[in-house]
């Protein structure tokens, strides 16, 4: 989604408005991962279905991720990710609202995904420079 704001940002909105109406705001206040999920496919007119098929999630198990009834995984995140070319504020924002780590630049598997998603890398192109670096996989849920 584009319309994600940095904290500098939504500091910035808080600060300038004149109303406590900011703190009941949906531009300021997080959402849950599979709310998140399903206003990201609307927008992308992509069907839950077709995501689960393309990052490779078992559909009943992905279902129940995506009406949040179980948390996804961080490999699963980093996938949806990489599909969809987000940028790294946009996948640290998706990993922090399915409750995962961010990624950490000081480990090696998570400096080769800032890596790729720096540099516009496909999942594929992706799983196959961490293949080059060790046993870690974007399939490895």
């Amino acid at each position: 989604m584009n319309n994600t704001k940095t904290a500098c940002e939504i500091i910035a909105m808080i600060t300038d408005s004149q109303t406590e109406d900011i703190l009941y705001s949906d531009d300021v206040m997080d959402v849950p991962f599979h709310e998140y999920m399903t206003r990201f496919l609307k927008e992308r007119k992509m069907t839950k279905a077709k995501l689960l098929d393309v990052i490779n999630v078992e559909r009943s198990y992905g279902y129940q991720i995506l009406n949040g009834r179980r948390v996804p995984t961080r490999p699963m995140i980093l996938r949806i990710a990489l599909y969809f070319g987000m940028d790294l504020e946009e996948t640290q924002r998706i990993l922090n609202l399915g409750h995962k780590e961010a990624l950490f630049p000081k480990d090696r598997f998570d400096m080769a995904l800032i890596y790729a998603i720096t540099h516009g890398m496909d999942t594929e192109a992706t799983e196959a420079l961490l293949a080059r670096l060790g046993p870690k996989s974007l399939f490895d849920d």
